[in-house]
């Protein structure tokens, strides 16, 4: 993973942006640079939750879900298995905005 992330209220703003034009691929882009942020940050279970409703959603660009996918691989390595199947479990019949809403009233530190 990258280390020369913006700040994270940069991708706040892109995924409000994209959510105003209705731009669901640049809306996950943003999704998946905050998990990369929150991961980075030791936020596993967080971070877990974004990366699988990016992976999973049905109108996520081939690049974005390589980026997703390959912080997954490596968060799959050293996570506890009960994180990644929590997660599987929380992104069930969640939207994008209903993801941008978790992301906007995280306490994530």
């Amino acid at each position: 993973m990258s280390n020369d992330l913006l700040p994270e209220k940069d991708y706040r703003i892109a995924l409000k942006a994209a959510l105003a034009i209705n731009a669901v691929g640049e809306a996950l882009d943003a999704i998946t640079w905050v998990a990369q942020g929150w991961l980075q940050r030791g936020s596993m279970q967080e971070g877990a939750n974004l990366l699988v409703f990016v992976m999973n959603h049905p109108d996520v660009r081939y690049d974005t879900f390589d980026r997703a996918e390959e912080m997954f691989l490596e968060l799959e390595s050293r996570a506890c298995p009960r994180v990644l199947l929590d997660a599987k479990e929380f992104v069930l019949g969640k939207s994008v905005g209903t993801m941008a809403t978790y992301i906007f009233e995280a306490k994530v530190e």
